[in-house]
């Protein structure tokens, strides 16, 4: 015996008489682990905008660095990183940034070399430059470097984990402290700086360097930066400077979360217009399956009302749905209990809340 869909209310879709359900994609979330597939490798990615800057002076001199211009300037949401600090004989003077409305994220204010990384969220006038403060004293060397991130493609919660911090350390060669990721794609920068001049601080395994600098002076300053991009969350511990030479310094590492956004999900057929089924046949639903970060699957239920996400799972092809635009999945209704059933669909990447719909 067939039965017909019909439009019900409006908008749900349902089998009448002896018919069966004709139904959306989607996760149930008792079972969400084992129906969606999560690809790291295809997470978002952060994206720097232009070129790392970076600035020394001597006799405790302020630094000024000029960004980019054009397409790779500063925009309104990029987040500016400022790091580095100056020499230091144990004084009070003035150190950290000089531009109006950064945040300091770690600094380490010791009797050995002052310190820091900061950041700041571009506004609706993005700056143009970062002003460090060298604090004026003749005997200070003095370095600053900053790197932009495209705020686009940062999550808004900017950092993946909490930065963490060596401190003070002596007779130290710049190593930073270990992190644990949260996020798939988080990148890992770890900023050095030690009271040692030396030009050759050689390289971090695996690691990117944001260029540094040294200056020789009665209390000298060297900082460097370095990252890389973590594919999986975990422990990370970035390796030391091949070749930089020991002195008192310290280093902090941060973690960046990138963004990730939710998917996309749409059920198109049924859509209540003549549809018919017989026990026992097969029926193929039709939907759009979307995700810009993540590879995700869907599963498919039926159920008896159009509320509650508490349906019954098909299972075969519609009970892990791949990816797709007007793409299909074919339910064997074998066993199904006659009657008049609504469709939805539930899909979940992971990272964000679940996305369902039902079908028209």
């Amino acid at each position: 015996m067939k039965y017909n869909f019909k439009t019900n209310f409006g908008k749900a879709a349902r089998f009448i008489a002896v018919g069966i359900v004709l139904f959306s994609l989607l996760f149930f979330f008792s079972d969400i682990l084992n129906l969606f597939k999560i690809q790291p490798a295809e997470a978002a990615a952060i994206v720097l905008r232009g070129t790392n800057k970076i600035g020394s002076a001597s006799n405790g001199g302020d630094v000024t660095l000029t960004f980019d211009t054009g397409g790779n300037a500063p925009q309104t949401g990029d987040v500016v990183f400022l790091w580095g600090g100056r020499g230091n004989t144990s004084d009070a003077q003035a150190w950290g940034p000089i531009t109006a409305g950064y945040t300091a994220i770690a600094t380490i204010n010791s009797t050995g070399p002052k310190f820091g990384v900061w950041y700041k969220v571009m506004g609706a006038t993005p700056d143009t430059t970062a002003q460090g403060e060298g604090g004026g004293s003749g005997a200070h060397g003095v370095v600053y470097g900053a790197y932009v991130i495209n705020g686009s493609t940062l999550d808004s919660a900017i950092f993946d984990q909490t930065a963490v911090s060596t401190g003070e350390l002596t007779s130290w060669v710049p190593d930073g402290p270990a992190i644990t990721t949260q996020t798939a794609g988080a990148w890992v920068i770890t900023h050095a700086a030690n009271s040692v001049n030396d030009t050759s601080r050689g390289t971090v395994t695996n690691y990117a360097l944001f260029t540094g600098a040294s200056v020789n002076e009665t209390d000298d300053f060297n900082s460097e930066a370095a990252y890389r991009v973590i594919a999986s969350p975990g422990a990370e511990d970035p390796p030391a400077w091949s070749s930089w030479s020991a002195g008192i310094g310290g280093a902090i590492t941060i973690a960046l979360k990138p963004k990730n956004d939710p998917p996309t999900l749409t059920v198109t057929q049924p859509d209540g217009a003549g549809d018919t089924v017989t026990v026992g046949d097969l029926y193929n639903i039709t939907y759009d399956l979307s995700d810009p970060d993540n590879i995700v699957t869907a599963a498919m239920y039926y159920d008896t009302d159009a509320v509650g996400l508490n349906g019954t799972a098909i299972t075969g092809a519609c009970a892990a749905a791949a990816e797709g635009t007007g793409a299909t999945c074919s339910w064997n209704t074998t066993g199904v209990t006659p009657g008049s059933y609504y469709v939805y669909g539930i899909t979940n990447d992971g990272v964000n809340p679940a996305v369902n719909d039902y079908s028209p």
